[in-house]
């Protein structure tokens, strides 16, 4: 008995030897097949991550060169804006200056748009009347552009019809106007025998232009109140043109700043009577 149980116990533990040594060998297999999966899942990972962070660069690449792009087409956009903004005053520029070349002691009037659209008698006291109206012009404009174009000429009048344009309430707009007007009254004085200074139609300041550019009333009136001293002290002719345009204390516009045909008419006529009035004759003469 003693035996049998000494061979029963002895086969038991071969048997329990046996089991341990194939789960230890079993386990090993799946461990090892686990390493080998996830070494494999790893490498797809680290695949997949480059892909994707070639793709990135790629991605990056392009947007770079799109930013680049757009910084050249800004940069292309910046150069264009003066010329587009400049244009029109360098063809107008261009175009006063061949009728200067062909005019005879002339009658000349400078100012913006709104004497650009005004028609004005051929000649006034038979002295050829120029229209040097440039539309968007300012007296710093005007004071950059007016020596060049009477270099070598010799008007019998020159007319100021500017200042709407200078109408922005920035700091100190109200001194830079009034110096460079008085600049301006100073570099035709010795070439200049008559001058005649206009002062600045009202605008609406709920009208369209009048809101949209910033224009205001309120510094148009103070300028119209320093323009009359200016002239006097200049020994120049003054028009009351702010006056003249209204009928019956209002002012009819187009978009609140360029004048209806209506009133562009008065101003019209307001201006060649004064210039009549400062060459001495009536407004027929030499029409």
């Amino acid at each position: 008995m003693a035996q049998l149980l000494t061979t029963v116990s002895a086969a038991t533990a071969v048997v329990l030897v046996g089991t341990s040594a194939w789960t230890i060998n079993e386990v090993g297999k799946n461990n090892r097949a686990i390493l080998q999966l996830s070494e494999r899942e790893l490498t797809a990972d680290v695949k997949r991550a480059q892909v994707a962070a070639a793709a990135f660069a790629a991605l990056n690449t392009k947007i770079d060169a799109a930013a680049g792009a757009f910084a050249g087409l800004d940069t292309k956009i910046d150069h264009l804006k003066p010329m587009i903004g400049h244009e029109h005053s360098a063809v107008r520029e261009f175009v006063i200056a061949g009728h200067l070349a062909r005019a005879v002691s002339p009658v000349v009037v400078f100012g913006d748009s709104i004497t650009e659209a005004a028609v004005l008698p051929v000649a006034i006291c038979n002295h050829p009347i120029v229209n040097a109206g440039i539309g968007g012009a300012g007296v710093d404009q005007l004071l950059r552009v007016v020596p060049s174009l009477l270099d070598g000429k010799s008007p019998a009048l020159v007319v100021l019809a500017i200042g709407t344009n200078d109408a922005y309430p920035t700091p100190g707009r109200e001194r830079q106007f009034t110096e460079s007007y008085l600049k301006l009254l100073q570099s035709l004085a010795p070439t200049v025998p008559k001058v005649v200074v206009a002062n600045i139609p009202p605008v609406d300041p709920k009208g369209g232009l009048t809101v949209a550019a910033g224009i205001d009333a309120n510094l148009i009136r103070r300028y119209n109140q320093l323009l009359p001293k200016l002239a006097n002290d200049a020994g120049a002719s003054f028009i009351d043109l702010n006056k003249s345009v209204s009928s019956e204390g209002a002012t009819e516009t187009l978009d609140g700043v360029h004048l209806a045909p209506s009133s562009l008419a008065r101003w019209e006529t307001a201006t060649a009577e004064g210039i009549a009035k400062a060459l001495g004759c009536s407004t027929n003469a030499g029409r």
